[in-house]
């Protein structure tokens, strides 16, 4: 089927490609479950681009959308952060997608990290009482129904 490719052209000793690979690597993973994307990624040190698509400045990103492929988009640079290239792919995609939120993945890191640290305080102060095990349990339960959700 047709798809909306997002193209990145860099070089390897590009210092602004390399503060914008992050950004990319955070973008493709709030995309990855839209399978109406692809993001292609083309180093201008080993592949050669045909001159009306060629990068002017690197890193240089080009979104060619999936009913217009000979119309493509030009991602304007001017702050390289990841909800600004999400803001510009929602705009100008053909096919509509919900990026996946981050936040979820903060909270369930946050979660884990708190859950260690109440069973650690926990092992300590209770010394493995059965109101230790109960409350250690119920964190458990709380991480594997997290689990499920993600």
């Amino acid at each position: 089927g047709e798809k909306d490719v997002l193209v990145v052209q860099y070089a390897s000793a590009c210092s602004a490609c390399l503060k914008f690979a992050p950004v990319l690597r955070e973008v493709a993973l709030a995309v990855a479950h839209a399978p109406s994307i692809e993001i292609v990624s083309i180093n201008l040190d080993t592949e050669n681009v045909p001159s009306p698509f060629r990068a002017t400045k690197i890193p240089y990103v080009l979104l060619f959308p999936a009913t217009q492929k000979n119309r493509p988009v030009a991602f304007r640079m001017r702050r390289m952060k990841r909800h600004s290239l999400l803001r510009f792919l929602k705009r100008n995609v053909s096919i509509r997608f919900t990026a996946r939120n981050r936040d979820v993945e903060v909270f369930y890191a946050r979660m884990v990290t708190f859950s260690v640290f109440w069973l650690f305080l926990t092992g300590l102060f209770l010394k493995k009482t059965k109101r230790a095990n109960i409350f250690v349990s119920r964190i458990e339960d709380k991480l594997s129904a997290l689990n499920r959700k993600l």
